[in-house]
């Protein structure tokens, strides 16, 4: 087992290989969200992609709480009508509960590592 390749079933309570993402289904145009975390876990884990110009229609809310990592480009995210411009680098952290959304103003795509305390299938919102 130590010196197993990781490719066993086992694996996937823990693991999800980038070749196996699961993508999310989301209701706003130039939004991608792929499952970052296995189906077990307490904290989904996604890849969200920004098109430019893309972002959610309508602010929105949720039970849990949310974290985010800018991987690249630059996003608009708005929490509790307040409107934060971030770039690559910058990260962010609130309650779920607060309206909130989120946009590409920029000219390429965004990619945001975002982890959430609410299940995708529990999730339902505008994005």
């Amino acid at each position: 087992a130590l010196i197993a390749d990781g490719n066993g079933a086992g694996n996937d309570l823990y693991c999800v290989r980038a070749s196996s993402r699961r993508q999310i289904p989301v209701k706003s145009e130039g939004i991608a969200k792929a499952l970052l975390s296995p189906p077990a876990a307490t904290l989904t884990g996604m890849l969200v992609t920004v098109d430019a110009g893309g972002g959610t229609v309508e602010a929105y809310a949720h039970p849990g709480h949310e974290f985010g990592f800018v991987l690249s480009g630059e996003v608009e995210l708005v929490v509790d009508s307040t409107t934060y411009g971030l770039k690559t680098g910058d990260s962010f952290a609130f309650k779920s509960t607060l309206l909130h959304a989120f946009r590409n103003p920029g000219a390429e795509r965004c990619q945001i590592l975002w982890v959430n305390t609410t299940k995708p299938s529990e999730v339902r919102d505008g994005a």
